[in-house]
């Protein structure tokens, strides 16, 4: 199923970009206090590729409550994975692989006025990678590849002892008297 479904997205990116995002908004405890933390996973398909970014960025305490909240969402989404690359000035690309990271600190002078954001730090962290949905195929086809080698070697060594043959070489063991005297194998 999973690689049936990966081969339907690689086909789909063609024609359409699509993006499915999940938020988490709460509070983290540090050495230094507690802060605002925001999470973002974000994962982008287009164009035969598909994107996989991740967000986090710590702010002044402005919640009140410490449970965090989740949310997924999906959309069809018409900027391409060139926008993502031109966000982060290290991105490197290699056998069409592309990966990034990217951290920025600065300080907030805080506003009075709703929405009220206190003085302090923003630190933001982010990291990308790009790489072939053919990739991503290719993992998901091990698995069922490998269920199908056993299942024909399984069939084959069936056929062979149902015909009289050692099923380790394929020699005629009709009055061999139990070891194939070809491979040595015990009960063929």
């Amino acid at each position: 199923m999973l690689c049936a479904g990966t081969i339907w997205m690689w086909v789909r990116s063609y024609w359409f970009d699509d993006q499915v995002q999940r938020s988490t908004v709460g509070t983290v405890t540090t050495g230094e206090g507690k802060f605002n933390f925001d999470r973002l996973l974000w994962i982008g398909s287009s164009r035969g590729k598909v994107a996989v970014m991740t967000v986090d960025t710590k702010w002044p305490l402005t919640r009140s409550d410490d449970v965090p909240v989740s949310q997924w969402w999906w959309s069809e989404d018409n900027t391409s994975l060139k926008s993502v690359e031109r966000r982060y000035s290290n991105w490197r690309r290699f056998l069409g692989f592309g990966f990034g990271s990217s951290k920025v600190t600065m300080a907030v002078a805080g506003t009075a006025n709703p929405p009220m954001v206190p003085a302090g730090t923003v630190s933001s962290s982010s990291r990308c990678v790009v790489f072939p949905w053919g990739v991503v195929a290719g993992v998901f086809m091990i698995a069922p590849a490998w269920w199908a080698y056993l299942a024909a070697k399984e069939r084959s060594r069936t056929a062979r002892a149902i015909r009289g043959l050692c099923m380790h070489c394929g020699y005629d063991l009709r009055g061999a008297g139990g070891v194939c005297p070809e491979c040595g194998q015990r009960g063929g």
